[in-house]
């Protein structure tokens, strides 16, 4: 009788270890969902207005990148032909900003040409407090070139006008008040 305790109680420490580690995975894996909520996701992206490539950081995680540092250089082979170095204290998810580069020569047709390439590397910050590397490169390539216009060119002179309008009156406000 005592042998089938002593078995009893040796099934009954298995089964209580394994269930204590599973637990400890369940734990690790909800620890990493939370984790991946919060994780930014930063990545290069080329926008072209009219005729002129920009380049474009844009956060498409799910989650805000803190204290983002970057570097962007414009290649064309190994040879740097620009390099810009950009931060902000927040990047918001979905959030995105220019980075008016190329500046030399903006047109897309002279860097597809040359076979250029842009390249982004840096680090951020999740909300999480883990540090998340950034490395991303883009190719200026001939297919991209009609699948990137942001607006044409009528529409970009369209936008400023209603921006010149609004900020007109603006002004009369601001003087007749005076």
């Amino acid at each position: 009788m005592e042998s089938v305790l002593v078995a009893a109680n040796v099934v009954l420490v298995l089964i209580t270890a394994w269930y204590a580690w599973q637990t400890k995975q369940t734990v690790a894996e909800m620890r990493e969902s939370r984790r991946a909520v919060v994780r930014p996701h930063v990545c290069l992206d080329l926008r072209t207005i009219g005729r002129d490539a920009l380049a474009r950081v844009e956060n498409v995680g799910s989650g805000p990148a803190l204290d983002v540092k970057t570097t962007a250089r414009l290649l064309t082979g190994t040879k740097v032909i620009e390099q810009l170095e950009w931060a902000t204290p927040v990047l918001r998810p979905g959030e995105s900003r220019l980075l008016y580069m190329p500046k030399e020569n903006p047109s897309f047709e002279y860097h597809r040409d040359q076979g250029a390439t842009i390249d982004l590397s840096g680090s951020c910050t999740s909300a999480a407090g883990e540090a998340i590397q950034i490395r991303d490169c883009i190719e200026f390539t001939a297919d991209m070139q009609n699948e990137l216009a942001i607006t044409s060119s009528a529409d970009v002179s369209e936008l400023l006008k209603k921006i010149v309008d609004a900020l007109q009156r603006i002004e009369r406000a601001i003087t007749a008040r005076e």
